[in-house]
């Protein structure tokens, strides 16, 4: 299973490098196209279920990372393009990437280092984006409303009340609120894929934590994105990759030498992941044993159909139990039957983090 991200950031703040550390791929040479890759997130659970079960397939979920090229029509330091966020408007989950060291080789394209300062230029950048896209189609129904009977104008009423909600949303002090929708709602405004409704994670690239500016240039990013109540992981980039073929111990050695407070690209990637506030649950068995991931409060159909459609639309019930059920059961499924921890669940169940669920389905 596929998590698809996109990535953005100012020039020179480090997107290509933790794309090249993340997926391996080599630099293509051609700038000017999108570079896509995929690294498997570490799973310990699942890893678990495989010798538990004695699976012969195991599929783990995967983060495909989009790294937006330049553009043939742009100049390399123009890294807030409108092209570039055409780009990434298609992604639900972006990365952005932020500066937090010092260096006199590097030249940042604001002058000065502020990671405070920079993820606001990002944010703001996105914003303004967003409410040039909803003035736009707002003034197209108004336009639609005089050409139609008043009897018809009720989808495009539900329509215009959504967008003038969000608008004052990215109008007001906390720009970044969510912005109570009903489903229906949603649904009438999804297609626009608005930055506003897209999930986010800071990646702040570190330099040596133990220099005391660039410390306070990650504490200050921290602070920054808590205000913002965006997720945040902060890892040096350009090390972790110098560091990528090294013996573990050696990296783990020099890392502790250089007070980073960033860990493996491993556990890297499982920090982004983490950070996502994705539910992950399992289908188990010796045939297969497979991660899965859906939004928090995915119900049980739903959850089913991202094993395969046919689930979600003959969804009878679900027989679930926990990981740490089977933790208690000692790998035994049939040990955690009898310990009644198996639950039939129904249409309006909400999978919870660690559930090993099977589903029952009519065909």
């Amino acid at each position: 299973m596929f998590v698809d991200i996109g990535i953005y950031g100012l020039s020179s703040s480090g997107k290509s490098v933790l794309f090249d550390l993340l997926t391996g791929l080599p630099e293509s040479g051609d700038r000017g196209k999108t570079r896509i890759g995929s690294v498997t997130v570490p799973d310990p659970r699942l890893d678990q279920l495989v010798n538990w079960y004695h699976s012969r397939k195991v599929t783990p979920i995967h983060l495909e990372l989009h790294d937006p090229g330049l553009g043939h029509s742009e100049k390399s330091e123009d890294s807030l393009s409108d092209a570039r966020l055409n780009l990434i408007r298609s992604f639900d989950i972006i990365a952005l990437v932020v500066r937090c060291y010092e260096s006199e080789s590097v030249v940042h394209p604001e002058g000065t280092v502020n990671p405070s300062r920079d993820l606001d230029l990002l944010l703001t950048q996105l914003i303004l984006a967003d409410l040039e896209m909803i003035e736009r189609r707002l003034v197209r129904i108004e336009e639609s409303f005089r050409k139609l009977p008043k009897d018809d104008r009720e989808a495009y009423e539900h329509e215009k009340q959504a967008l003038q909600r969000i608008k004052q949303t990215l109008e007001s002090e906390s720009p970044w609120e969510t912005t109570t929708l009903s489903d229906f709602e949603k649904k009438k405004v999804s297609h626009y894929s608005l930055f506003h409704m897209k999930r986010y994670v800071v990646v702040g690239n570190l330099g040596d934590c133990s220099a005391s500016q660039d410390a306070a240039h990650w504490a200050a990013l921290r602070e920054s994105c808590q205000s913002h109540r965006i997720p945040c992981v902060g890892v040096n980039l350009k090390l972790e990759l110098e560091m990528k073929d090294m013996d573990p111990s050696e990296a783990q050695e020099f890392r502790e030498s250089m007070n980073l407070e960033s860990e493996s690209c491993r556990q890297l990637v499982k920090g982004l992941y983490d950070q996502l506030g994705m539910t992950t649950f399992y289908t188990a068995g010796e045939k297969e044993s497979a991660a899965r991931c859906v939004v928090q409060g995915t119900l049980a159909p739903q959850a089913a159909g991202t094993i395969h459609s046919d689930l979600e639309r003959g969804f009878i019930r679900a027989e679930v139990f926990s990981f740490d059920d089977l933790v208690k059961a000692e790998g035994s499924e049939p040990k955690v039957k009898q310990l009644g921890c198996l639950r039939i669940e129904g249409k309006d169940y909400v999978v919870q983090d660690g559930d090993i669920v099977l589903i029952r389905f009519s065909a």
